[in-house]
């Protein structure tokens, strides 16, 4: 009876330990108030918009929490909660383009202050310059999957965001694809479905995007017909990039074509790599693809340590050997800012390094529930191509 009594007590204790707790917090989050300022990034003054919103993530998903209209200048939300590991989404439309920031609230303080910032829109494709493109092939036994990755950046001294109904990235389709796997459009660090949209010019396609100031990578995804194992790959320079990367998978794919130069071979991770430079816009390019032996997932089991630590160093070398080639230009291109980049490479490379690990520990728990089969094999790409090309682009800041 005394252990009884004894437990009823401590759980009654704890019990009121916990009100007093959750109480105390909840007062804090009361005291929260996020301030936000309305910035033109255009015009450098403020803006008007009609509508804003406050998002917060939770396991359920995403819930509104607050909402805004004709808010002009300055904004506030009131009585916010914390929001826990994940930072609340604010979100208005200026002339048409959806916009986004972040607000951190952590419950500890009275007012977060946030600069929302949005830009005037204007039609003109000369905005933006598209760098590193690359082509990836990938044989796995039931076809070629053919995977175009375009990293565009919006960097001007009058920053506008560019429009075009027509369609903001334009993009080669071959008549004889099979399938779209995926085309997703990422300016921040959620890859965003999009849709074909055919255009006037034969083959020609394109997503219909805003292209906010900034970097934007989009990457289309789709499967050809490998009979005999031999496919010529056909396409034009849409963009003045001025050479074009390629990435084959497995290693023994063999790619031939005018102006093309192998980068070099890695029998370990089953990867080739090659380029061509010099490449005009408009200017044709014919690469021929041959043969190949199906590339196949490491069998071994997701909860075996090795394994994870294979599946990790496979996306190290991947990461490695594609920037030592992607970062060749931007290299040569920085050697103006070597001198003001110096100073910050201490503390900024530890913070990328962390950040980097997070990210291939991420890839390799996909990889795990993919083998677990708790993730579906389009989600798994889709997931994974998403995080590999947020660690390439995180290594050019390392």
């Amino acid at each position: 009876m005394k252990n009884i009594m004894k437990s009823i007590k401590i759980y009654t204790n704890t019990f009121a330990v916990l009100t007093v707790l959750f109480f105390c917090t909840s007062l804090l989050a009361q005291g929260t108030t996020i301030k936000g300022t309305i910035k033109n990034g255009t015009t450098g003054g403020s803006a008007t918009l009609g509508s804003i919103t406050i998002t917060g993530f939770s396991s359920g998903g995403m819930d509104q929490i607050g909402a805004l209209e004709n808010v002009t200048g300055e904004f506030e939300f009131s009585n916010v909660a914390p929001s826990g590991g994940m930072p609340y989404l604010i979100q208005a439309e200026y002339k048409g383009v959806r916009y986004s920031s972040h607000a951190q609230v952590t419950g500890s303080e009275e007012i977060v202050n946030v600069e929302f910032t949005v830009y005037e829109a204007k039609n003109e494709e000369s905005l933006i310059r598209v760098e590193e493109p690359y082509v990836y092939f990938r044989y796995s036994g039931s076809g070629l999957e053919v995977l175009k990755r375009l990293f565009i950046k919006n960097e001007n001294e009058e920053p506008y965001t560019y429009v075009n109904d027509d369609g903001t990235v334009r993009f080669f389709l071959p008549p004889e694809n099979s399938g779209i796997n995926f085309i997703t459009v990422n300016s921040g660090t959620i890859p965003i479905e999009q849709e074909a949209r055919e255009t006037e010019e034969e083959g020609i396609h394109s997503i219909n995007y805003p292209i906010r100031p900034g970097n934007t990578e989009v990457m289309v995804s789709y499967n050809v017909p490998y009979p005999e194992k031999r496919y010529v790959f056909e396409e034009k320079m849409l963009y003045g990039s001025g050479m074009m990367y390629f990435v084959t998978q497995p290693s023994d794919i063999e790619l031939s074509g005018e102006g093309l130069v192998s980068q070099g071979i890695d029998a370990r991770n089953n990867l080739g790599v090659y380029v061509i430079e010099d490449l005009m816009l408009e200017a044709g390019m014919k690469v021929t693809v041959v043969g190949g032996t199906p590339f196949q997932q490491n069998p071994m089991s997701p909860n075996e340590i090795l394994w994870r630590e294979n599946r990790i160093a496979e996306f190290k070398w991947v990461l490695f050997l594609m920037l030592g080639l992607l970062l060749t230009a931007a290299v040569i291109l920085s050697k103006n800012k070597a001198s003001a980049k110096d100073e910050k490479i201490p503390v900024i490379s530890k913070k990328l390094q962390v950040k980097k690990d997070k990210l291939l520990r991420d890839i390799a728990d996909l990889d795990d529930r993919l083998a677990e089969n708790t993730v579906s094999k389009d989600e798994h790409k889709r997931a994974r191509s998403a995080l590999m090309h947020q660690v390439v682009d995180l290594y050019k800041k390392l």
